[in-house]
């Protein structure tokens, strides 16, 4: 088993009601994923995100306003 820790514990308790790999991988997903609502936005991935879009505009043969 590579679980460990609380996921190890949930798996025991899930074990006997999943049939399918995929079933399983859905589930761990959802009992472990961080989940934010629409409206808030991690500041990391916007900031990450906005300077891969700035990368992509000083590839191009023009200069654009921010």
């Amino acid at each position: 088993m590579l679980l460990e820790g609380m996921a190890t514990t949930w798996w025991q308790g899930m074990r006997g009601m999943v049939n399918e790999w995929s079933e399983a991988v859905s589930a761990l997903c959802n009992a472990f994923t961080r989940r934010l609502p629409q409206h808030i936005h991690d500041d990391k991935l916007s900031n990450l995100f906005i300077c891969h879009v700035r990368g992509l505009f000083t590839q191009l043969p023009y200069v654009l306003p921010e």
